[in-house]
């Protein structure tokens, strides 16, 4: 191994095995909670619909206020995408559940600080603050919708996830090499 590889690994595990020493520490506890599965249609569609709402929020204030073309044109992209899988998940949950609504979400205060950024942002700093919060917001979608896989019977609902999961991770890209340039 050369010097450089070998230097590199001994701070990895410098890094490393404190972390695994309170992982074996029965009295340390892991106080955040497992990520969500969804363990069906219904609680695929009632996680995703909201979040797939909040990302339409962020995205229309983009268009609105954002500088930067090309996130903007990402932006409506995104509205007029995700507004084609909001009504096909809230065609399924009707025909599922015969309830023409997806319930709102539980308060998130984490998303409303999002929000209030996004919002008093201005000039150059929107196309930032979206791109910052976007690409997170894609990620959780983008996991959700893994994680859903297994559980989900019908075959449109399989193949939205599977959608969300490819749609969303190119979009990560995209916006990350948009975010690098001022």
């Amino acid at each position: 191994m050369n010097r450089t590889r070998s230097f590199i690994v001994l701070h990895l595990l410098a890094l490393l095995l404190p972390a695994a020493a309170l992982a074996n520490d029965r009295s340390v506890r892991n106080t955040t909670p497992p990520p969500y599965t969804p363990r069906g249609d219904v609680d695929f569609i009632e996680a995703l619909v909201p979040h797939h709402q909040a990302a339409i929020q962020m995205a229309t204030i983009e268009v609105q206020k954002g500088t930067r073309p090309e996130v903007k044109a990402m932006a409506q992209q995104m509205i007029d995408q995700q507004a084609q899988e909001i009504a096909l998940m809230q065609a399924e949950y009707k025909s599922l559940t015969r309830r023409s609504q997806v319930p709102p979400p539980p308060r998130n205060n984490h998303m409303r600080a999002d929000m209030a950024a996004l919002r008093n942002a201005t000039g150059a700093a929107v196309d930032q603050t979206f791109l910052g919060e976007m690409i997170p917001h894609h990620a959780g979608a983008l996991s959700l919708a893994h994680r859903a896989r297994p559980f989900l019977r019908r075959q449109a609902l399989k193949d939205l996830a599977v959608n969300v999961e490819n749609g969303q991770a190119a979009e990560i890209g995209e916006m990350a090499e948009l975010k690098t340039v001022p």
